[in-house]
């Protein structure tokens, strides 16, 4: 679904949303899909409500952090994407393939604080490859 929304098809992403939703109302990660479609479509008060439904329903997780993290970045919060991204490097839950080559989080890698999260996580922050 991700890879559809990232390629704008938003109303294909929509549809396979909803009926999840309809299946699947309370479950996390349809709840976080939800808040990556609302600010990819410029739905920031939907995001929002998402990330406080999230922190309601399931209280404090690394991962969980790590998802409202990436949520903080795509509403452009970068400093409490930044502050996200610190826990899960603590917490051992960074996902560095995703930061390191997803065009999405281009500019996270232009962000002096991306060497510094890469690092904690004991990463070489210049690899490429």
């Amino acid at each position: 679904m991700l890879n559809g929304i990232v390629k704008g098809g938003y109303q294909r992403a929509e549809t396979e949303l909803r009926s999840l939703e309809s299946r699947y109302p309370e479950d996390r990660y349809v709840m976080v899909f939800r808040g990556y479609l609302s600010v990819l479509k410029g739905d920031r008060d939907g995001a929002e409500s998402i990330i406080e439904k999230l922190k309601k329903n399931y209280g404090a997780s690394a991962t969980l952090d790590r998802d409202i993290g990436y949520l903080r970045y795509y509403l452009g919060d970068m400093d409490s994407f930044y502050a996200a991204m610190q826990r899960t490097a603590e917490d051992h839950v960074l996902d560095p393939v995703l930061l390191r080559y997803s065009p999405l989080f281009e500019k996270v890698r232009k962000d002096p604080r991306y060497r510094d999260v890469m690092i904690k996580s004991r990463l070489d922050p210049d690899q490429k490859e």
